[in-house]
Order: C-alpha cells, then structure tokens, then sequence
C-alpha cells in the first residue's frame, strides 16, 4: 500500500504524479546554481522492466543520474529549501545506502525548507514515488509516495 505525503506546501503549477510506475531506481535531475530545473524517474516494475518518465520541468543547466543499487538500495529521505510562491532552491535524495546532491543553489539564504525522512531504515518502508507541480519551466513542489508493508492476517484468522 502506498501513502501520499505532502512534504511542502502546494504549488499553483502545473501537476505531475508518478504513483503507478513501479519502484524508483534512478533520477535524472537538471539543476543550475539559481534553483532545481526538472526531475525524469526510472523505474522497474515487476522486478523486470525499466520505464522511463516523463521529465518534469525544463531542461537546462547541469544535468547529474542517480542510479541506485538496486534491489538493495531505496529512497528514505528528501529535503531542500525553497522560495515561497516560487519554486524550489535546492534537493537533497537520501537512500538507506548513500546522500545524492544537494542540487541547486548550494546556499539556504534564509529560505523555507522541506523535509521528509522514514523513520529507521528497514525494507518494510520506503520512498516508492513522486509527485508534484511545475511553474514556469522549474519543479515548483515536490512530495512522495511511502511504500508501506501490508500486513496480512493471519491464517487461523476466521470471521465470523
């Protein structure tokens, strides 16, 4: 089962929502000095195929590839900063193996911040999708998707 989470406040631009493309394994991010251009996804859905997203955002600036080792590694964290009614500054990918970035303008200069972490880094959760907007050719917001374990009853169980 996976759950929605809002991890900054919500943008007036444009939305984009990759819920049902199968596990993350890797991100294409574009990003200047100035703030976070645009985010394109990889992932493998049943354990096989690799699919490619859409890219979100303009491309331009420097463009960096995360590829996780998986099927070991899975995304734990995000966080960054951002200006109010803007878009996003900076982000930062955090696996249970490794930190990815920041990528953007490196300096805070007092903007707002996000932040989203699972608490402790076993395989029962993790980051499993992204969603977000765009405005003016930049990722504006950002939030994720938490894979949770689905817990089964047992099979003694009977209803009556």
């Amino acid at each position: 089962m996976a759950l929605k989470v809002e991890i900054m406040p919500a943008g007036c631009g444009k939305k984009w929502d990759d819920q049902s493309f199968g596990q993350v394994v890797g991100i294409v991010v574009h990003h200047n000095s100035s703030c976070f251009k645009s985010l394109r996804f990889i992932y493998v859905k049943d354990n096989v195929r690799q699919q490619l997203s859409k890219t979100y955002g303009e491309i331009g600036g420097k463009c960096e590839m995360i590829m996780l080792d998986y099927p070991t590694e899975f995304f734990i964290a995000v966080n960054g900063c951002y200006s109010v009614g803007d878009r996003i500054r900076c982000v930062t990918f955090v696996t249970n193996k490794a930190t990815y970035g920041p990528f953007g303008q490196q300096r805070n200069n007092g903007s707002p911040e996000f932040s989203f972490k699972i608490a402790g880094n076993g395989p029962r959760n993790w980051i499993s999708g992204f969603y977000g907007t765009v405005y003016d050719g930049d990722v504006e917001t950002i939030g994720v998707y938490v894979q949770t374990e689905t817990v089964s009853q047992p099979a003694s169980f009977k209803s009556e």
